[in-house]
Parts: structure tokens; sequence; C-alpha cells
């Protein structure tokens, strides 16, 4: 008997090169678009799955990406004629993104096409729209004679509805708050959704949508290429046939932000501290990962969906606009939130977004595809990945709250922003801290000093911070035994009501931990001024167990030394940048004495308060202990040189501080300079511009003055001219008058004559 010969099946998503226009494919979405449709479908055996398909793209870019010159593409500008329309005629896959089309243009092709009564083949239209076109909607509610109300749990949320709102303590009226009267629309509507069951709009009542004013020509667009698949042409062959799509799609996020990026940015730089949301942020905000929108668009170039016009938003549960706002600054910045009215929004503009209210359910286009009954008796392998490539490819699909560090990582990455880790130690009272201070100001990072840990580890509301206060209580009561053990005339010269004993070495580098993955430490990085200080504190710092991805790591037994034979670097904490300043202790010392009493009392260790000679030679004495041992034991410079730690030695006696600064900023740019925000470029920025402006509206003002001085002169001139031309004209009048006198003398004379002569014939 012959063996039987299994046929593979083919792929579940087979795909050929394509002609695809996107009129924009180097913007924020067009870029996303391009990746995901240049990447092969996943799931299913066969070549589909694994060669890249060589599609030929048409872009209305000016400046081609350099992920479409890698690809086939042309450039074909946007305008209204029909040659743009006969070339998009000649591709297979149009995708239009309104925000950034020529809406006159698109409006001429769709026409054009809806005029067409038969296509050579099936050609696919993308309308990528906003819910912005849904703004100023009326809520649906549970009472509401509107077909179709009865709300259907969102996939992957039917268990976390029926549990109680987790921000339920919000709803309780607050203190001094405003009346209904008085009350935002925001607040309003808000009011009325929490007293009414609000139900979640369905991709079947897109025509109850009303848009935002300035998205109203979205909704045009929208209502023009549907009615196209509403025309004759729906009812030609599938294979002959033009499917129109609008894909109507949540606030964008995520692949470094653009609508949400002054929320990221403020959240990343920690300034404001409160990051800000609108009212008492109860309205629902839609949203959809960049990725996952682009994801969709090559979905339906792929599987032709029978609804063609498709909401396309995450499963956020419960998308509060505080709760997104909250779960951002949790994660990348302080902690803290603050609200804002609608009417302090016009110095906000960046906010505007997050005042939309609109409940509105994914489309079922993102639900795992259904299986063909031609594979009832696959082979489970197969059958596992087919089932994977039936599903949607979700990025992100419960949406920011879910995935906030995959977009801090995110956010880091396509902004090139990277920590400026910095470790700097140096003898006492070299100037070590007020070159630190510089530093920390110009990569806009934190400063992070031993004295600050001791605060923060006092204050810390945690097990950890328990355990210190508990340590401190013991030292001194231990203290306090031996301060009565004391002579009377020793115990009178102390004041043991002042002693403060210091954390130890052990609690305070675990605070010191906990500071080094702060958000503000993680995303910006750090200036550690000198601690820990020696290689063995720094080796319980840095360093972590290497263990296998699920195991844990074995603690030590109590009182047991760890050995950091088989430890690797901790590279989320440990500095990229060490300086080590060198001074002799003459130098020091002499410093010391110059130091004026404030700064002598200013000096400290944390365990003695104030500088004097007996003091800093003592310090001076465990410094070179710690960094330049006699004894062959390893120094804290040896411990980040074992570990291939970039480190720069100055010497601070031969460096003037200016020149120290530079050098240090030069070595910790050795890579390239930071983009991390830096503000004092900004400030010097500012300052530059605001001097310019200065030295303009000084330049102006001189010159407004020398102008009324001029024109002041030249009135005076003026004047003293036209009085010196009136007095000779009236001279030269003058003298024309006299000139004419003495010609018409005879004249006069013989007249008279004349004159009496006629009259004495008269008589």
């Amino acid at each position: 008997m012959a063996e039987e010969v299994k046929v593979p099946l083919p792929p579940v998503h087979v795909e050929v090169p394509l002609t695809i226009y996107i009129n924009q494919a180097t913007t924020y979405l067009g870029k996303a678009i391009l990746k995901e449709l240049s990447r092969p479908a996943s799931g299913g055996p066969g070549p589909a799955v694994t060669e890249k398909i060589e599609h030929t793209f048409i872009t209305s870019d000016a400046a081609p990406s350099s992920e479409l010159i890698s690809n086939k593409s042309t450039y074909l500008k946007e305008s209204s004629t029909i040659e743009y329309c006969e070339k998009l005629k000649s591709c297979d896959v149009m995708v239009f993104d309104l925000s950034t089309c020529n809406h006159a243009a698109l409006e001429f092709a769709l026409k054009s096409f809806k005029m067409i009564e038969t296509w050579d083949k099936s050609r696919t239209i993308i309308l990528l729209s906003s819910v912005f076109t849904w703004a100023h909607t009326p809520s649906l509610y549970k009472k509401d004679p509107v077909e179709g109300e009865q709300e259907e749990p969102i996939e992957g949320e039917a268990k976390e509805e029926e549990q109680p709102e987790e921000d339920s303590g919000e709803e309780e009226k607050e203190e001094n708050e405003p009346e209904e009267e008085n009350k935002e629309p925001q607040e309003q509507q808000e009011e009325a959704d929490k007293k009414k069951k609000v139900l979640a709009f369905k991709e079947a009542q897109f025509y109850l949508r009303v848009p935002e004013p300035k998205y109203n020509s979205f909704k045009f667009l929208e209502t023009l290429a549907l009615s196209i698949g509403m025309s004759k042409i729906a009812g030609k062959p599938e294979d002959k046939k033009l499917n129109v799509y609008v894909l109507c799609a949540g606030i964008l996020y995520g692949n470094g932000e653009d609508t949400l990026y002054e929320y990221f940015k403020r959240a990343w730089l920690q300034n404001p501290a409160e990051l800000p949301f609108i009212g008492k942020g109860m309205n629902y905000v839609p949203t959809i990962h960049v990725v996952d929108l682009a994801r969709l668009v090559k979905r339906v170039t792929l599987i032709q969906p029978k609804i063609k016009y498709i909401i396309a938003v995450d499963r956020t549960k419960r998308p509060y606009q505080k709760k997104i706002v909250t779960a951002i600054s949790k994660a990348i910045g302080t902690g803290l939130t603050k609200t804002k009215l609608v009417s302090e929004l016009i110095k906000e503009a960046w906010m505007i977004p997050f005042q939309i209210n609109l409940k509105i359910r994914p489309s079922d286009v993102f639900k795992d595809e259904p299986t063909p009954e031609t594979e009832a008796e696959v082979e489970p392998e197969i059958a596992e990945k087919r089932a994977l490539a039936r599903k949607f490819p979700w990025h992100c699909e419960f949406g920011i709250p879910e995935n906030i560090a995959k977009l801090n990582l995110e956010f880091n990455q396509y902004r090139d922003l990277k920590p400026v880790k910095i470790f700097i130690t140096a003898p006492p009272a070299s100037g070590k801290s007020w070159l630190c201070k510089q530093l920390s100001k110009y990569y806009n990072v934190p400063y992070i000093t031993s004295t600050d840990l001791e605060a923060e580890g006092r204050a810390l509301k945690s097990d950890l911070g328990e355990e210190i206060r508990k340590k401190i209580e013991e030292d001194k009561e231990k203290k306090n035994e031996e301060y009565q053990a004391l002579p009377k005339k020793v115990q009178k010269t102390i004041d043991i009501s002042k002693y403060e004993p210091p954390i130890p070495d052990e609690f305070l580098l675990k605070v010191l931990q906990l500071k080094l993955v702060s958000n503000a430490c993680r995303n910006r990085g750090y200036v550690l001024d000198d601690y820990p200080k020696t290689y063995k504190l720094a080796q319980p710092t840095f360093l972590k167990q290497a263990k296998k991805e699920g195991e844990e790591e074995a603690a030590a037994a109590e009182g047991e030394e760890v050995n950091y034979e088989d430890y690797i670097v901790n590279p989320d904490i440990i500095p990229s940048s060490v300086i080590v300043f060198e001074a002799s202790d003459k130098y020091v010392v002499e410093r010391v004495k110059n130091m004026s009493q404030k700064e002598q009392e200013a000096g400290g260790d944390g365990k003695q308060k104030g500088y004097n000679e007996a003091e800093i030679k003592r310090r001076l004495k465990d410094y070179r202990k710690n960094n330049n041992p006699d004894d062959g034991s390893l120094s804290l410079a040896d411990f980040f040189k074992e570990k291939q730690i970039a480190t720069l030695f100055i010497n601070i006696e031969e460096r003037p501080k200016e020149i120290a600064i530079q050098q240090m900023k030069v070595f910790v740019e050795r890579n390239g300079k930071p983009k991390n925000y830096m503000t004092e470029d900004e400030e010097k920025e500012k300052e530059r511009y605001k001097l310019v402006c200065e030295e303009l509206a000084k330049t102006k003002q001189l010159k407004e003055v020398q102008r009324g001085e001029e024109e002041k002169v030249e009135g005076e001139f003026r004047i003293q001219k036209n009085s010196i031309d009136d007095k000779r004209i009236n001279k030269y009048l003058e003298q024309e008058r006299q000139g004419l006198d003495k010609l018409a003398e005879p004249i006069k004379t013989s007249i008279l004559n004349n004159i009496g002569s006629l009259s004495l014939i008269h008589i």
C-alpha cells in the first residue's frame, strides 16, 4: 500500500506584491503603516510568512524615508487633476490619512471613482479618520430608546466590569464643589454620566456621529467614500469591485508620541511635578497605539472585512482621562496629578484632545478570525500556528495604563533619550560638590548626595523605612546608655538631645538603589556625589546576581559574607562615566584654612558637621584608605576599572574650575551630546534671545531718538530756511515793485498830463 502523501495547506494569509499608495509615508502614522505593510503576515507554514514581500509604494512625500528607499517607490503629487486620479487607479491599495492628505484632491478622486462603471480588478481604499468626528455626539444612556442599546461586555472586560469602579471615590461630592449651573460643560456631562448607565457606541451606529467643527470635512469625506461602497459598484464581482473602508482611530500614542508628546515630555522632565488633567477626569478617552492602527490597516487589506466603517480603538478598561494621566505620571513622572478647569486650557492647548468624552467599542475586526472547516484534521502544531495567525497581533491591547512601561521605553528610544549617569569622587573639601552641582544643572539630572539619602531614608513609608527608624532608635538608646555612664562633669559638656545617629551603610545602600531606579534617574540619569565610598560598598550597589529567567535571587544567610565573583554589572544603575578628582592633603588643608567661617560650618560628611583642621585630616585619612590604599587592597577606582567603566582623572590643583568643567563635559559627551532636554542650553538660548531682543529694542529706541533729533533739527532748519526764503521773496517782490514803479513813472506822468488837458477842454 502506497504511503499517503500529506499536502501542506497554504498559509493563512497569502501575500502577493502590490502597488500601494500612502499619501504621506514619512509622518508619524505613515512610517508605522509603511513598516507594517512591508513585513510579512505572521502564522502558518510556507514562504509567505518568512519572506519579505516587495511591494511598490507610491507616496506624495517630497522627501522619501529610508524605508521607502529600500522598496520600489515613486512620487505622486496630490492634486485635483485627472492625471492624479489615473495614477491612483493603477494602485491595488490606496491609504489616505485625513489628518495629512489634501482634502480637495481626495474629494476629486473619490467623485471620479464613483463615476467608474467597471474596474479591471478589485481595489481597496482605506480612509484613516479620527474619533473627533464623534466628539460632539451626545452620550447614549441605557434608558435611551436607541436600537441596539443593550451593551455587551468588551472582549477581555467581562469580569472586570462587574467589579466596583476603581475611581468610585472620586464620585463623592467634594468640598466647595460648584453648583450645577456654575460647572464647566464637561463636568456637567460627567455628572450626567454618573447618574445614568452610559452605553458604548458600536460601529453600526456611525450614522449618529456629530463631529467637532474642525472635523466636519473628515465626516464629509467619510460619507462620500462610504457612498461608493453602496453604489452599483458594490454589485460587481468580487474580483472587480472597489472596497472602501473608513478606520475611525482613537487618539494615537506610542513610538515616541505625537498627540500625547507634551504629556510624556512633561512627565519625563517631572516639570511640572503634578501632571494635569481636565476637570474631574472621569470622561472616556478612546485611544490606540499607532502600531496597532498600522496592523489594522494591514489586516483590512488582507481579509477585506464586510463591515466598512471600522472603529479602531484599543481595549483599555475604563479609559478615564484621569486614569490615563495618572498612569503616565506614576510610571514616568513623580506620580502626582492635578486638576485643571477647561477655561485654563487657553494656555495649555496640548491638553485639548483629552476633553473628548466618548465611550466607544472596538470593531469586531479585531476579534479572532473564524477557523475554516478545512482545518478540522490539521496537525496540532500547524493548527496552533494557524490559530495564532488568526488572532489580531496586538501591540498594546489594553491601552496606556497596562503598557506604560513599554511606552516609556519607546519614548526614550524614538526620541534618542539616554540617561546621563555620572559618579564623582574626590578628597573632602576639594570643591567636588560645586562641580557636581554644575554638571547636574547642565545635564538636567538629579544630584544625589549621602546627606540627601539620609533624609529620604528617614522619611520612607515602607518596610525599609520602618527598619531604618528602628535601627536609629536602637542606636540612640545605645548612645544614651553610653552617655549615662559618663561622669556628670563630662555629661554637662554634651547635649545628647541633638545626637542623630547616621543610617548604617547596609540600609543607606538600599535607599540609594531605590533612588537609582526611580523614574527620574532611570530616564534622565544622575550625578552621584562620592557614595558609595569604598570598593566593598560599590559591589552590592552596582552588581546583581547572574540568574536565569524565572529564577529568584538567592539571599545570603545573615552574617554570611557575599561572594561577588559570579555577580554581573547591573546596567540599569551603574554609572557610564566616572570622574576622579586628585588633590594633595596639603592643598586640601590650605583650602579649608582659607574658607570663610560660613563655608567651614557648611562642610561635613553626615557624621560630623563643619570643617576644622583635625576633622579634615581625619576625613583625608579615610579617603586615602579607600582610594589610595598602601596595603595593596582594592580602591573604589579599581572597582570601576574592573567593570570597564570609563574613568577620567583630573588634578584639581592644576586645573581651574572652569577648565575642569569643560574637560568633564568633553569626557561625558565622548560618544555624542545627550538629547535630554538639557534645560541649561535652553536657558542660555532664552537668555541669548532676551539679550538680542533687548539689544534690538535699544537699537530701535536709539534709532527713534536719532530720528526724532534729526526731525527736530530738520524742522528747525526748515523753519529757518522758510524764514530766509520768505525774506528773500519779500525783498525780491519789493525790488520788483520799486522797479515797476520807476518804469511806470513816465507813463503815469503822461496820463496825468493828458487827463489834465482833457479836463480843460471839457470846461
